[in-house]
């Protein structure tokens, strides 16, 4: 996403300043806060969802899933979730694999399932993130010999953690287990053969996410905008 926006940015001349908070909100407010009292900074994009966006009448402001008073975007996962439901028979069983329970990827599937009632869901949540969460939830399946047709993984690298753990304990991919992921990082398609996950184009919604900002910025106006992302399932090896 970052890089997508900033190659976006400099085809108007404009320069990104970057900033990781570290998925501490204290400090992401602070960060927000910072930005508009900084007379460099013109707008402001935020990659993440934030409870409390601040009301800057003279700043432009895109954040994922925003409130009313500013621009928005969110990846519409119900897209490449539903391809997963789609390929499934009746009684199979599918699993949804995240570290907490309000985060798009969980809702997006739990709205989706409730369209496929012959279909069984289930869901594993970790208090570890990333590559960890998929470890946690490989040894939960081994432990209590569960074996769901497919599991889905919130993010890439859980799913990576996962099959990594799956096959440690001869568990076949995807054979026994299909695993999917979401996002599609780089290192994907490079993994197990090929990671099969839930893709996004963000680089299309970039464009035309930054065009609109910088026009609010030209004409000194803070017009909203809400942009979809769509989504969609890429099939390969797990």
């Amino acid at each position: 996403m970052i890089i997508d926006i900033t190659y976006e940015l400099s085809k108007y001349d404009s320069n990104a300043v970057i900033y990781d908070y570290s998925f501490n909100n204290i400090q992401l407010q602070e960060l927000l806060n910072a930005c508009h009292n900084d007379k460099n900074i013109d707008a402001i994009v935020c990659l993440d969802s934030v409870v409390d966006i601040p009301l800057f009448d003279d700043m432009p402001i895109v954040a994922f899933r925003g409130k009313s008073h500013c621009s928005s975007f969110f990846i519409d996962y119900s897209f490449g979730i539903r391809e997963v439901f789609e390929s499934l028979d009746e009684n199979d069983t599918i699993y949804i694999v995240c570290e907490d329970e309000s985060i798009s990827q969980e809702i997006e599937f739990t709205k989706v399932a409730k369209n496929y009632s012959n279909i069984e869901t289930k869901r594993f949540f970790s208090s570890k993130r990333f590559e960890q969460a998929g470890y946690d939830a490989g040894v939960y399946f081994i432990k209590n010999n569960i074996f769901p047709n497919v599991i889905i993984c919130a993010y890439d690298e859980i799913a990576l953690g996962l099959i990594e753990t799956l096959k440690n304990n001869k568990v076949k991919i995807p054979e026994q287990v299909s695993v999917i992921g979401i996002n599609d990082i780089p290192t994907a398609k490079f993994c197990f053969g090929g990671l099969s996950t839930i893709s996004y184009d963000f680089k299309s919604i970039s464009e035309e996410m930054i065009r609109d900002l910088i026009e609010n910025l030209r004409n000194s106006q803070n017009k909203i905008y809400s942009y979809s992302v769509p989504t969609k399932l890429i099939k390969r090896k797990t």
